[in-house]
């Protein structure tokens, strides 16, 4: 008789977590972190279940993550997260988007580095391309590269 034993060959070890993104609507990280990350935070912190509670502010987006503790049922953590969230979204400013659960993954998720480079372009133009929707950061553990063909025609003909 053959016994199957639950073995993953490269098992997730990592921790429960849930990030939350806001776009910040043209404010400062100082301003971010303030305006945004600082009340989400305040909002969450003693959330059952809760191990850490971090975030990170830049100009476009504030990112606050909370993490579980090992066996938290990864939806229901979500569930708990978002029942919070819910709550403090008119004390945020006007400019700031509502924020959102970024999507379900763990530490053990992709991770692509990408370099923008043209002999035909300024630096200005590059970082232009480089945060056009579709390209650039996503989320705290996603990046997605999905650039429209007009947008990738238009930098090999180097305009």
């Amino acid at each position: 008789m053959l016994v199957r034993n639950a073995i993953d060959a490269m098992p997730d070890v990592t921790t429960v977590q849930v990030s939350l993104l806001t776009r910040t609507g043209g404010l400062s990280a100082v301003e971010a972190e303030s305006a945004i990350s600082i009340p989400i935070e305040n909002a969450l912190n003693g959330i059952p279940g809760m191990t850490e509670l971090r975030s990170m502010s830049d100009a476009g987006v504030a990112s606050v993550t909370v993490v579980f503790k090992d066996g938290t049922d990864p939806w229901f953590a979500r569930q708990l997260a978002l029942e919070r969230l819910r709550g403090i979204e008119k004390e945020l400013p006007p400019t700031a988007s509502t924020p959102e659960l970024a999507p379900l993954s763990t530490g053990l998720g992709e991770i692509f580095q990408f370099v923008v480079r043209s002999p035909h372009h300024p630096p200005m133009q590059l970082r232009t391309l480089q945060t056009l929707d579709g390209l650039g950061p996503q989320s705290s553990n996603t990046v997605v590269m999905a650039l429209p063909v007009e947008v990738l025609e238009w930098f090999k003909k180097g305009r």
